[in-house]
């Protein structure tokens, strides 16, 4: 304990410090901000949260702002294997560029800033729900190594220790490498995460209660596949929790 205290003190003091040389910028679009705040006055603007009515099993936001929440058609008619998948922000505008710096130019500075945000969120559902671990959406050894660092997990780190629940960053792992997913359909998504995944110690998961992060859902093809696994190996309860959601591929209910 007294480690970590003196780990979190030596961070503030870095960041201090960093902050007189380097003045603080806008997580999204890098404009420098006059006061100490995360994202500028502008971006901020374009935020838009999760908010309800939005499908009971997926989390995906409807049309309508009327009604209450239930499944929407695809949770109906799929088998989606986690029980409840959430999400912060619709990914779109000042929090997807916020993402895409930290996952694809390496701003691992933003990985506190997100990680917050998403810790939000899930101390919300804490009430209701009572996880043993918390397991990051893995990717594959060569694209860990291209990129050096995996995104889920990073998030990940800053949650369990908001929240005070075990991290495990072993049971589930990724077999083979797959293609990104933007480049591809819904059906796609679906066959190219197809047994992706591999849980190493069945035993760990047996009944037990597990929660699923990662930093977006699109059409949910990855964390299905995830929580298919994690289910087979035992698991009673997976919930899907991502900082962000597109809502380009299912908006028409």
């Amino acid at each position: 304990m007294r480690g970590s205290a003196a780990t979190s003190g030596l961070q503030r003091l870095i960041e201090s410090v960093l902050s007189l040389f380097i003045p603080p910028k806008c997580a999204s679009c890098g404009t420098v901000l006059s006061h100490e705040s995360v994202f500028c006055e502008s971006c901020k603007d374009t935020f838009r949260l999760v908010e309800e009515p939005f499908c009971s099993i997926c989390g995906l936001p409807f049309k309508s702002s009327e009604g209450s929440n239930h499944p929407c058609p695809s949770c109906w008619n799929e088998s989606v294997w986690f029980d409840r998948a959430r999400a912060v922000f619709i990914y779109e505008g000042a929090i997807r560029r916020a993402i895409h710096r930290f996952k694809y130019h390496a701003n691992l500075f933003q990985a506190r800033i997100l990680g917050g945000l998403l810790a939000d969120v899930v101390e919300d559902l804490s009430g209701s729900s009572s996880w043993d671990f918390i397991v990051p959406v893995p990717l594959h050894e060569t694209k860990l190594k291209q990129r050096g660092f995996n995104q889920a997990l990073l998030l990940s780190r800053y949650v369990a220790k908001r929240v005070g629940i075990p991290l495990d960053v072993d049971t589930l792992r990724r077999t083979r490498v797959t293609r990104p997913q933007v480049e591809l359909s819904g059906s796609e998504r679906m066959k190219n995460v197809r047994n992706a995944f591999e849980v190493n110690s069945p035993e760990v998961c047996n009944n037990k209660q597990i929660l699923l992060l990662d930093d977006v859902f699109t059409t949910g093809a990855t964390m299905r596949e995830c929580a298919r696994v994690l289910k087979k190996a035992g698991a009673s309860r997976v919930d899907a929790v991502t900082l962000a959601r597109s809502v380009e591929w299912h908006l028409k209910w």
